[in-house]
């Protein structure tokens, strides 16, 4: 699989190994990223549990999404720009001051 990311951009994770991220959620962060310019990819991680997973799987009952600075290479050589970390912080600013 050719993945598409980079460390220049956020990372929208729309399903991981638990399974899919709340759609309409996701669907609202994506509404933001585009009204404020937010550069973001979105990618699925099929080995990669998040701790909103976990959550889900101690039964808890809320919408999740999962979003982070985008990164080249994981668990062994990682590297990530201050593109991708502004964007990631300009994007929960966002959502935060319901933007």
């Amino acid at each position: 699989m050719v993945r598409s990311l980079d460390e220049f951009h956020v990372t929208l994770c729309i399903k991981d190994s638990g399974g899919p991220y709340h759609f309409e959620l996701n669907n609202k962060l994506r509404a933001l990223a585009e009204k404020n310019n937010i550069p973001y990819k979105t990618d699925v991680y099929p080995f990669y549990g998040s701790d909103g997973e976990a959550f889900w799987r101690a039964g808890g009952d809320v919408a999740l999404s999962l979003i982070g600075p985008g990164i080249d290479a994981s668990h062994n050589y990682e590297r990530a720009h201050m593109d991708g970390l502004n964007a990631t912080t300009n994007w929960i600013m966002a959502y935060l001051l319901g933007d």
